[in-house]
């Protein structure tokens, strides 16, 4: 995880409304970050836009802006799984088509569709369920507004079969990969009373980190389209778990940036 990532991570976890050089210093002693590494990671996201600064005196806080705060509720996204009981069958469908000169569009529109789990169904044409409680036409505006880039919605696609959707999102392999996240957590649950604060704090950031990168392969697609015993819902019931009993065992040390 770079340093940048785990600062990132660090703001979004504990959820302080900002923090001072100090609190992010003591936050990320314990993975041997410099300080000199913690400015320049800090004037990374600060140029990024995903994090602000200001100032008090000669002392120098950060919280995050607008886009940071849609970044980390874009992976809070990934621990709840979308009501389908009363989907209509209808789909969304972002039809592009970009000039070959211009791979750095191509690349943004379709790492934007892969965040919102988006899959290709021919190369310019990317699909997914249409739920509503997901608001992506909001969390999509961005490209949706640019020239080469249009939405449609279909009332129905009867030739995407299960199988088709098993194929698209390679839910076989996502469905593995998220059984991995939970041999790593019972691997965990049973270390858990032996951890320290500080170690605690290590593994709710690290181990959490893979279980989030995980969780974020999940499609998160309606029931009826998933394999036989997916492990998604398995997955992020156990972390839910878990990412609280680590938290409380390592409030005594990310706690004191309270005090």
């Amino acid at each position: 995880m770079k340093d940048s990532d785990l600062i990132f991570g660090l703001m979004a976890s504990i959820n302080k409304s900002e923090y001072s050089v100090s609190d992010l210093k003591w936050l990320t002693k314990p993975f041997n970050i410099s300080e000199s590494s913690l400015r320049t990671s800090l004037s990374r996201i600060t140029s990024k836009g995903t994090v602000e600064s200001h100032k008090k005196g000669r002392n120098a806080f950060y919280k995050f802006s607008s886009k940071g705060k849609r970044i980390s509720s874009n992976v809070s996204f990934s621990f709840k799984e979308p009501d389908w009981n009363n989907w209509d069958g209808s789909w969304m469908g972002v039809l592009f088509s970009v000039p070959v000169i211009d791979n750095s569009l191509r690349y943004h529109i379709r790492k934007k569709l892969t965040v919102y789990r988006f899959a290709p169904l021919y190369p310019g044409v990317w699909i997914r369920p249409h739920n509503k409680n997901e608001e992506l036409e909001n969390n999509l505006k961005d490209i949706i507004t640019n020239r080469h880039c249009i939405t449609v919605r279909f009332q129905s696609l009867s030739d995407i079969s299960r199988k088709e959707v098993i194929r698209l999102w390679k839910l076989n392999d996502v469905n593995k990969s998220l059984g991995l996240g939970l041999k790593i957590l019972d691997d965990k649950n049973r270390n858990l009373v032996s951890l320290s604060p500080e170690n605690a704090f290590v593994d709710q950031m690290l181990t959490g980190g893979k279980i989030v990168n995980l969780l974020f392969k999940d499609p998160l697609l309606p029931w009826e389209f998933l394999p036989e015993n997916w492990n998604g819902k398995h997955l992020r019931d156990k972390f839910s778990k878990w990412i609280k009993a680590v938290a409380d065992i390592s409030k005594p040390y990310w706690g004191k940036i309270f005090e």
